[in-house]
């Protein structure tokens, strides 16, 4: 398995940072994907939903601004292919 690299093991720190950064970038993944979710839900919002997905993509963005801060603090940088191998990755991970 190509990812065993990316696999916890007991009192390794090398691998307990690997996991922590691969959990900060599914973080990214997902937020990216919740506010593209509340971007599209806004488009079609009325009444006084336009102002929770409103809110809702305001906080979205800081909350990615915060998450990718952090990665960039750590180094992480992800290319389009590896935010597709990692995704496929999570269905292999072993925790």
């Amino acid at each position: 398995m190509p990812y065993t690299k990316y696999i916890k093991k007991k009192n390794d720190t090398n691998a307990q940072n690997i996991n922590s950064n691969l959990e900060l970038i599914n973080s990214i993944f997902k937020t990216q994907s919740e506010l593209l979710s509340a971007t599209n839900n806004y488009e079609y919002a009325e009444g006084e939903m336009i102002d929770y997905y409103s809110y809702h993509i305001k906080a979205t963005k800081s909350k990615l601004d915060y998450l990718m801060k952090n990665a960039k603090s750590r180094g992480i940088v992800i290319d389009r292919t590896q935010q597709i191998e990692l995704k496929s990755f999570e269905d292999y991970q072993v925790g």
